[in-house]
């Protein structure tokens, strides 16, 4: 029963990294087209600089979540290390 908890409980916790890394992904590719497009405004810059600024803005909530997301997944890859090491002993 405990063997069959934990799994499930390994399982959980596996689909939740995956999803985190997921959403790291596409954020990532957000990013990269945020900084794509501040490219090509500053590359015309005819008066866009409150528009780059929006974009530049938004980029750092990006990054933010960005880190508070890998921060999660490696906390729960650690926790998932630690209780596989205490099923291994």
């Amino acid at each position: 029963m405990n063997r069959t908890l934990s799994h499930t409980h390994e399982t959980i916790f596996s689909k939740e990294c995956i999803n985190n890394i997921s959403e790291i992904d596409k954020m990532q590719v957000r990013k990269r087209k945020i900084l794509h497009d501040i490219s090509l405004l500053q590359r015309e810059n005819d008066g866009h600089d409150e528009e780059i600024a929006l974009l530049l803005g938004g980029l750092d909530v990006k990054d933010h979540i960005i880190q508070q997301l890998q921060a999660e997944v490696l906390e729960e890859l650690n926790a998932m290390e630690a209780r596989l090491q205490r099923f291994l002993e």
